[in-house]
């Protein structure tokens, strides 16, 4: 009788997390879904708005107008060429090729010696080789990135990733315009 006891005892302790266990794996794909259209969480008390941060990053940057196609170097790797291994990889490697080419950027049109990205970013703003849009874009996706690095980011969605991606994209496409020679008729890239 005694045994009878412990093994109802242990079914009794063990029987939700089995049922949990369970329910995870028979609803794994309907409770992937829901998870990926999560725009907000909160873990540890702090609040995680980055979806929407990074929808209002790539909104912005459908404001920016397209600078002409710059003269291909072969030392920069097409957008094609780039090897991704994971969602935050992805946008980790987009803002490397955003400081890449603002560090670039600031080269040609400058001789100042500049530490960060946002004294960069300051100065092409001042220079007027960038819009406001633009520097709003760079400031934001900073920002996010920096969520991201420091931890304060839980989980990023797929959508909110290609968000990111593509705001950083617009972004190098005008920075690389910047200080380059430019077609008769055109002027000042990022405005």
């Amino acid at each position: 009788m005694a045994i009878a006891e412990l093994v109802l005892k242990y079914l009794g302790v063990v029987i939700w997390p089995a049922v949990v266990l369970v329910a995870i794996i028979v609803f794994r794909h309907p409770l992937a879904q829901l998870v990926g259209r999560v725009t907000e969480a909160s873990a540890l008390g702090a609040t995680i708005k980055f979806a929407q941060a990074a929808k209002e990053a790539a909104t912005l940057s459908e404001a920016i107008p397209d600078p002409p196609e710059p003269t291909p170097n072969p030392s920069e790797p097409l957008p094609d060429q780039r090897p991704y291994q994971s969602v935050i990889g992805q946008m980790f490697t987009e803002w490397v090729f955003v400081e890449i080419s603002a560090n670039r950027a600031i080269g040609r049109v400058s001789q100042g010696s500049f530490h960060t990205q946002e004294a960069i970013f300051n100065e092409l703003l001042r220079g007027a080789f960038i819009s406001q849009e633009t520097w709003d874009v760079a400031r934001r996706l900073r920002k996010l990135r920096n969520e991201i690095a420091h931890g304060k980011v839980g989980f990023v969605t797929a959508d909110a990733a290609d968000d990111f991606i593509q705001a950083s994209r617009k972004l190098v496409k005008v920075l690389d315009g910047i200080g380059r020679p430019a077609l008769p008729g055109e002027g000042k890239l990022g405005r």
